[in-house]
């Protein structure tokens, strides 16, 4: 007997017991040596053995073994028929389906093609990427009872699979697993904080969550809110006290969360507490205070001769700057983009060159005064096109200035009517306007 010939005797076994027995039997890895001679007709696909297949329920629990995902289950079907180019109904069309651990998952067949098997993919978030699974049922029944699901919420939808692959998804569901005891995912932990630090030992101190019971209490760290770059600890202890030795220096964003096996997969992590901020060893010094941010001017003219200009220059100021006395020079990068042209004339320009942007405080107010650098930007060939390139001058920008000397931001905005040399060749005739905007922020 062929390999091919005992591969499809093994697939009618299958077919024949329960849904569950069916998944077991396709993901064996073991051959039978022996096997009654073939009468199975072409509608089943063929299995891959020799792997190892987790269950659909490990894959809703973010096992995330290869199996969940692809076509290790099962290859190319053999069957032929119409395509398939309509969708199951996946729970009646209901958005939410409540259960235990034990999932009974229904669907109804697609009304055009016949599918072969199904496709189960499930997300952990709604309308996601199928991350937890995209597992073929391998068979042709429109019921899967799927045993030993962790507690959590899932996002199910289901697909026909026939010779052409995968069809178009079903109507998503929300698949809501409650644990065997009916246990809750627990709520955050409370107060958290920084009991002591003597040099790189560090105490944490919180106090358990109002609702629910914890297995474990998760430590996240980051070098920014929220993050959890710098430490993802599990305590593997329902201690409400942890003692880290060994701390480098910095500055710590720390959290902490109640593990559960009725919270959601794949990191059965409850709400976060409070957020503290650890510092360990000397604090870092405060950045220099400077002004940041950018002024935008365009120019917009059209005139005889379908003549057109449309450019934008940017200054983005950055600190910090160099003080003398009470002004301030300031790192600014510009740059000019923007095309125009008329009956036989075409430009484009893209230019950009590092500059200065001044601030000045004026003596009897105190409050800050700013301004471009006395000497404009010239970018010799700045346009390119027909005729020859022109060179290329940075704007006027009307001087401005915060509102008190206790200001912390200043925006504004400007405009006049273009006047000859605003653009290259500017015709008379032509009209247009230069307008400003300005947006800065004391850090």
């Amino acid at each position: 007997m062929t390999r091919t010939q005992i591969v499809r005797v093994l697939i009618r076994v299958c077919v024949g017991a329960s849904v569950v027995s069916a998944l077991a039997c396709a993901s064996s890895p073991n051959r039978p040596s022996t096997a009654p001679p073939d009468s199975l007709g072409s509608s089943w696909a063929a299995v891959t053995y020799g792997v190892t297949t987790a269950s659909l329920a490990q894959c809703f629990g973010g096992s995330r073994d290869a199996s969940c995902f692809s076509g290790a289950r099962l290859h190319t079907a053999s069957a032929t028929g119409a395509a398939l180019t309509s969708a199951p109904v996946f729970n009646n069309n209901q958005p939410v389906l409540n259960s235990g651990p034990t999932v009974t998952l229904s669907w109804t067949a697609p009304t055009s093609g016949t599918a072969v098997s199904y496709i189960v993919e499930a997300s952990s978030t709604p309308g996601g990427l199928a991350n937890l699974a995209n597992f073929n049922t391998g068979n042709a029944q429109t019921t899967l009872v799927v045993p030993d699901v962790p507690a959590g919420t899932y996002y199910v939808r289901i697909r026909g699979f026939d010779s052409g692959g995968a069809g178009p998804p079903s109507n998503e569901v929300q698949l809501i697993v409650a644990s065997a005891s009916g246990a809750s995912c627990p709520s955050a932990p409370q107060g958290l904080t920084v009991a002591s630090v003597n040099g790189g030992t560090v105490v944490l101190a919180w106090q358990p969550p109002a609702s629910g019971a914890p297995t474990s209490y998760v430590i996240q760290a980051g070098s920014a809110p929220g993050g959890a770059n710098l430490a993802n600890l599990d305590t593997n202890s329902l201690a409400l006290t942890l003692t880290a030795s060994g701390v480098g220096a910095g500055q710590y964003y720390v959290r902490v969360y109640a593990k559960s096996s009725s919270c959601a997969p794949p990191t059965f992590l409850g709400p976060s507490s409070n957020e503290v901020l650890l510092t360990v060893g000397a604090p870092p010094p405060p950045a220099p205070a400077g002004w940041s941010g950018q002024i935008v001017c365009r120019v917009q003219i059209s005139g005889p001769n379908s003549y057109h200009d449309d450019e934008t220059q940017t200054w983005t100021i950055s600190g910090p700057g160099q003080t003398s006395g009470g002004r301030t020079v300031y790192p600014t990068l510009w740059t000019a983009t923007g095309s125009g042209g008329a009956i036989g004339k075409s430009w484009t320009v893209n230019v950009s060159q590092v500059t200065d942007f001044t601030v000045t405080t004026i003596a009897s107010t105190g409050i800050p005064g700013f301004d471009r650098t006395s000497v404009g930007l010239v970018i010799r060939g700045g346009y390119v096109g027909t005729p020859t390139s022109f060179d290329y001058y940075e704007q006027n920008f009307p001087a401005f200035a915060a509102s008190s000397a206790t200001a912390t931001s200043v925006t504004g905005t400007w405009s006049r009517p273009t006047v000859g040399g605003d653009s290259p060749q500017q015709p008379g005739g032509s009209v247009g306007t230069l307008s400003c905007s300005w947006s800065l922020t004391l850090h």
